[in-house]
């Protein structure tokens, strides 16, 4: 008899596994769904994706993440920011909830909330989000106009991750804003040697040659971003380059 319990114990056990895999395997696919139908634009089909997840797990982080991204896709971040809120009523130190606000007030050019939503998400401690969040907060600070500030986050998400191009970039353009132009250019060429077909790269390394007064070396970066279709890039070939030959 003892035998017998033991053989439907462990017979249950294994349904449950089964069970679990199978459940997070369709839960897995769901995202993969919903991510590919943002790609090709269904915004209403991936937005049931998210929401079949959220069903079953209230605080998955892709499926959040993924819904505020299709609503603000779709134009529609009031709908966005009160998703985030009605869950944080419940969750008030999720770092993914609050990450996301983030991006809705940056959707919103409210960069002074977007900025007091990621700090309180990097007070979280959440490991996953902590380089996109100091990204987004860097970009954030860039955006009010405080370069310092952002390039102390730009220079942390490079420790975190020196492979990071957005970081170099965006480093880069702070740099730029500060006419510190020798230390953008040291960025932009770093951007465009992990992506040669990067046009902004090209052109605000040609932008940065032009402050200094050398403009061969910038007329030829605006030639390569022009060939890239940089409309900017162009311009600058026709009213600084041709005049310069």
């Amino acid at each position: 008899m003892r035998y017998k319990i033991h053989i439907i114990l462990l017979s249950f056990l294994i349904l449950q596994g089964f069970l679990y895999v199978q459940n997070a395997q369709s839960i897995d696919n769901l995202i993969k769904e919903g991510n590919k139908k943002i790609e090709n634009q269904e915004y209403s089909v991936a937005l049931e994706k998210f929401e079949q997840v959220l069903e079953d797990e209230e605080l998955n982080q892709y499926a959040i993440s993924g819904k505020v991204k299709t609503l603000i896709l779709m134009d529609n971040d009031r709908q966005a920011l009160k998703f985030i809120n009605d869950k944080l009523d419940n969750h008030q130190n999720n770092a993914v909830l609050h990450y996301n606000k983030g991006l809705v007030y940056k959707y919103r050019k409210r960069y002074k909330k977007a900025i007091s939503s990621f700090e309180k998400a990097l007070k979280s401690n959440n490991e996953v989000y902590k380089e996109e969040t100091l990204l987004m907060r860097g970009v954030s600070y860039q955006n009010r106009q405080n370069y310092d500030a952002s390039i102390e986050d730009f220079n942390t998400v490079i420790s975190l991750n020196d492979s990071n191009i957005n970081a170099y970039y965006n480093r880069g353009y702070s740099y730029y804003k500060l006419h510190d132009y020798r230390k953008a250019i040291k960025d932009f060429k770093q951007v465009i040697s992990m992506d040669a077909e990067n046009s902004n790269g090209y052109y605000n390394l040609g932008m940065s040659y032009f402050r200094l007064g050398e403009t061969r070396t910038a007329c030829r970066y605006f030639d390569k971003a022009c060939k890239l279709n940089h409309r900017e890039a162009c311009k600058m070939m026709l009213t600084e380059c041709t005049r310069s030959q």
